[in-house]
């Protein structure tokens, strides 16, 4: 059977992709549950939720030596490092620690120049090719499953990590910002932001769109804590 996938959006089919980049679209948030999905030119239509292993697959994590085991990630989160300055960091979370590992514009530059190289060079058309692009940001955190820890936190100096005994309350929320023009009150904006509070410091940040939608980010982050650290400890 073809391994090109087809995707229907707005009445129009786009691809070929392939079964790598189909994940990658769904994992971008850039694929919903009911949006019809074919395997090849003739292959029969069926909604991407009905795609076994599509919406829900995760990468295999590589066997470590030291057995610390890579529980999920959680990408694009926003943590200020001055009055206007901030970092964009992707976490990986171990059943250990809270890895964060900083994405920089060159990465991502890197990551989407290197998308549309293996774009052309598989014959894509315009459209498929801007298809991959769009999703190649998923590769700067998506090779940490296959990293051993030590390497990503050395990947660049700004990395470091938070062990898990030393987080005592993770809470999620809803930073809100009254929005006004002309001096009317015309309604309220705000980002999901969660706070991981350890023995020595409180690290506030912010979740970013650049893979899917903030929301969705927050709920999944919250899920993939409560599962590592408990109910407990995360609000």
């Amino acid at each position: 059977m073809s391994d090109q996938w087809y995707v229907e959006k707005a009445g129009a089919w786009t691809g070929p992709y392939s079964w790598e980049e189909l994940r990658a679209l769904a994992g971008g948030g850039k694929l919903a549950a009911g949006d019809a999905v074919r395997r090849g030119e003739e292959g029969a239509t069926a909604p991407a939720d009905q795609v076994t292993g599509l919406l829900d697959a995760a990468p295999t994590p590589v066997a470590r030596a030291d057995g610390e085991k890579i529980e999920g990630m959680i990408p694009a989160v926003r943590r200020k490092t001055g009055l206007l300055s901030s970092k964009v960091y992707n976490l990986v979370v171990t059943d250990r620690r809270i890895v964060f590992a900083e994405t920089t514009k060159e990465m991502l530059k890197q990551a989407a120049s290197d998308a549309a190289q293996e774009a052309k060079e598989q014959g894509k058309g315009l459209l498929g090719r801007m298809a991959t692009t769009m999703v190649s940001s998923r590769r700067v955190y998506e090779k940490y499953w296959q990293m051993d820890i030590d390497a990503i936190l050395k990947e660049t100096s700004g990395n470091f990590a938070v062990p898990l005994n030393e987080i005592k309350k993770i809470s999620f929320y809803v930073h809100t910002v009254h929005v006004r023009v002309e001096q009317q009150n015309m309604g309220r904006t705000g980002k999901d932001q969660m706070t991981i509070k350890t023995n020595q410091e409180k690290i506030k940040l912010t979740f970013e769109p650049l893979f899917a939608a903030s929301s969705k980010q927050a709920d999944e982050a919250r899920a993939l804590l409560r599962r590592v650290l408990g109910k407990n400890k995360v609000g």
